[in-house]
């Protein structure tokens, strides 16, 4: 049986648009709330933090054209997928606290601790590459808003506000959201929406990650789509889209990363194996109708990228 989950992630380059829906009958590990704030709070702060936020990216096209100058020219779906493997390398560092059989798992508790003056303390777990579990810590209340009524149309949607704070490497993150939820017979809608800031003072910079679902006669449909606001300006847009897949009592999670940059698209799915006692991640690329694979290792000095012609690249922590 598989089921699937959409997890927003960080744009390679430019200004990006992509959104992935999946619909289903089954539950999925992002099912509440409570979880969707969990894994927002975490990705949108690591994507806040990281390089690719900050604008020190260069675009797909130049990145192209510088490897295809270094080859004289010449440019292929190897040459274009190592001078990307620098950005993807950003992905995966994003995304590599949720490669466990749960993706992400939560738990809430009344807040003690006074340096925090929030409500609810919730701790985040996930599984890195190892399979070995990482936390993380957010503090926030939710405050309910308002409750709208349409008897006519039988409709009732309430709205509430989140604030809070992310905890990530000793560094606090401010963060802003807000939850909408709306029912209307046998339909129920949710949206909700999350921003991380690296300064609460200034409002036009920050990272949000939108989600919307719908579930009508058993029928699930669920988009998370992350924009890079900087300065007030739409800077990228994107999504990951994650699967999980039970094999007998063990459930196992890949997933698939999809960008475009003007005429240019790329799509990446990552499957998580054990070669020889090892585990590594084969990694299926599609770059304008080139494929091919590359694996990743982890090593104590951090990832190693090995590329069909067997050349490497290494990548420290």
């Amino acid at each position: 049986m598989k089921k699937r989950i959409f997890a927003a992630g960080l744009a390679l380059t430019g200004a990006t648009l992509f959104a992935l829906t999946g619909c289903g009958t089954g539950s999925t590990a992002l099912s509440n709330a409570q979880d969707v704030y969990g894994m927002g709070a975490v990705s949108t702060v690591k994507l806040l933090g990281s390089e690719i936020a900050g604008g020190a990216v260069s675009s797909l096209s130049a990145a192209v054209e510088a490897t295809a100058a270094e080859s004289g020219g010449i440019t292929s779906d190897e040459s274009a997928v190592k001078a990307q493997a620098d950005k993807f390398n950003e992905y995966f560092n994003m995304l590599d606290s949720f490669l466990g059989e749960d993706l992400v798992s939560t738990k809430a508790e009344k807040n003690t601790d006074a340096a925090y003056p929030y409500e609810t303390k919730l701790t985040i777990n996930g599984r890195d590459f190892n399979g070995e579990k990482v936390s993380y810590l957010m503090y926030y209340t939710e405050t309910f808003l308002r409750s709208e009524q349409d008897y006519e149309d039988n409709e009732v949607k309430e709205t509430y506000s989140l604030e809070g704070v992310m905890v990530l490497d000793g560094v606090d993150y401010a963060l802003r959201g807000e939850r909408e939820y709306e029912t209307e017979d046998d339909e129920t809608e949710n949206e909700l929406k999350i921003r991380a800031y690296p300064d609460i003072a200034d409002r036009t910079t920050y990272v949000q990650m939108k989600q919307e679902s719908s579930v009508e006669t058993g029928e699930t449909e669920q988009e998370y789509v992350y924009s890079v606001i900087r300065n007030g300006v739409l800077i990228e847009e994107t999504s990951v889209e994650f699967e999980t897949e039970r094999k007998g009592n063990k459930e196992e999670v890949e997933y698939e990363l999809e960008f475009r940059q003007g005429a240019a698209k790329g799509k990446y799915k990552v499957e998580k194996e054990t070669v020889n006692g090892v585990v590594e991640m084969k990694v299926k690329y599609n770059l304008d109708g080139e494929s091919g694979v590359f694996r990743i290792r982890q090593t104590k000095d951090g990832y190693v990228y090995t590329f069909s012609d067997n050349s490497q690249k290494v990548y420290k922590d």
